[in-house]
């Protein structure tokens, strides 16, 4: 049996919380820069890093799903799919209806609110095709329409398909070859997004170009696992592992450092090539700090609270949720209660949603993805053995 590391479930949980957070700064961009822009921000600007948080998203789920495969574990890809789509995609389908039926319901009280951002206004039509295209996940759509996060999910579920076949290759061949793909696939992102255009706003873009770009951070995190117990015996005897959680945390927090220094040697830089270069700076403070949680004893311990555990556990239920409260929240109360106040509100029923989210939804979609995989358990196979 796989080993669980539940101190990278506690990670996912806080990169939860990172994403709520600048979401909710982001709401009234006037009130959100006094925050972000103060000398506090100047400081604790990791707390709202959202971008930052989605891409350790992709490499932990890069890192988690490839364990089995190392293991050399019976392998069948319609038992690893259904289980994929009842602990993913399931959830989101229920929660999306949830989201829909909540934005009609108030759709009377949608209007329009000075100094909200423009994904705050919540007044996108819903219609058949756009309904269709946030079920399909084909089209290059916009995520603004009812749960503005699940651009991230879109591209978790494309990659999560063909994640076997990823892992396929990667066991194949050594880690500089692995870094080399992944560095190839973000060129060939780059490249096609460049020249053909995006409908909507990078990165929160759902097209295909950027899913290969994106696809690049599983299989860093794939190449981590594979190689974790040989860089954490390395690491851990080291006085150098004391440094990996800073420069985790730096690299996390202030993504626009390498775009800086790059604009000032060679000028201005186009902004697909700034979203491939600050998400492979934030990726490698990814890389660190996962390292730092499986190498430093104290860090561990921190992680393994009760109360960071049970975030990590309810994490995606509170990735998908927020929002809907969020926006919910700010449409019936604004110019009833103060801003902060209806913040405040917000963030106690989302952590409320999400628990119940988490108990009545998540769980029961994992426990039919299980019971479903164990009667398609025939046609195993090893991927192991097949690469030897």
């Amino acid at each position: 049996m796989t080993r669980r590391y539940k101190e990278l479930d506690s990670l996912r949980g806080i990169a939860a919380i990172i994403v709520l957070l600048g979401h909710f700064l982001a709401l009234f961009p006037i009130l959100g820069k006094k925050v972000m822009y103060s000398t506090f921000g100047a400081y604790f600007s990791i707390l709202w890093q959202g971008h930052s948080a989605v891409i350790i998203f992709f490499v932990l789920s890069g890192f988690v799903l490839s364990l089995p495969f190392y293991k050399g574990t019976e392998f069948n890809y319609l038992k690893y799919l259904i289980k994929r789509v009842c602990r993913i995609y399931i959830p989101y389908i229920v929660i999306l209806f949830i989201a829909i039926g909540i934005k009609l319901g108030i759709h009377s009280k949608i209007g329009t609110i000075p100094g909200l951002v423009q994904w705050g206004s919540w007044n996108i039509e819903v219609s058949f095709n756009r309904v269709m295209d946030h079920i399909l996940f084909l089209r290059e759509f916009n995520p603004d329409a009812f749960i503005m996060v699940i651009w991230s999910l879109v591209h978790e579920m494309r990659i999560s398909i063909v994640f076997p076949l990823i892992i396929f290759l990667l066991l194949r061949v050594n880690w500089k070859v692995s870094i080399g793909i992944a560095m190839f696939l973000s060129v060939i992102g780059y490249l096609l997004m460049k020249n053909i255009p995006s409908e909507f706003n990078m990165p929160v873009s759902t097209n295909y170009f950027i899913t290969l770009h994106y696809s690049s951070m599983f299989i860093i995190g794939a190449l981590l696992a594979k190689n974790r117990e040989y860089l954490v015996s390395k690491i851990i005897n080291l006085k150098v592992k004391y440094l990996l959680l800073p420069l985790g945390l730096l690299f996390f927090s202030y993504p626009r450092i390498p775009f800086m220094l790059l604009s000032k040697l060679i000028g201005e830089i186009d902004y697909e090539l700034y979203l491939i270069i600050i998400d492979w700076y934030i990726c490698f403070g990814a890389v660190l700090i996962i390292l730092s949680a499986l190498s430093s004893k104290l860090f561990s311990k921190l992680l393994l609270i009760k109360p960071v555990q049970f975030i990590g556990e309810i994490s995606y239920s509170l990735y998908l949720v927020h929002p809907i409260v969020l926006l919910t929240t700010v449409h019936i109360f604004y110019g009833k209660i103060s801003v902060p106040l209806i913040l405040l509100i917000s963030f106690i029923f989302t952590m409320v949603v999400s628990v119940l989210c988490y108990k009545f939804i998540e769980i029961p979609s994992i426990k039919i993805g299980r019971k479903l995989a164990a009667e398609n358990s025939r046609g195993d196979i090893s991927l192991r053995k097949k690469a030897s």
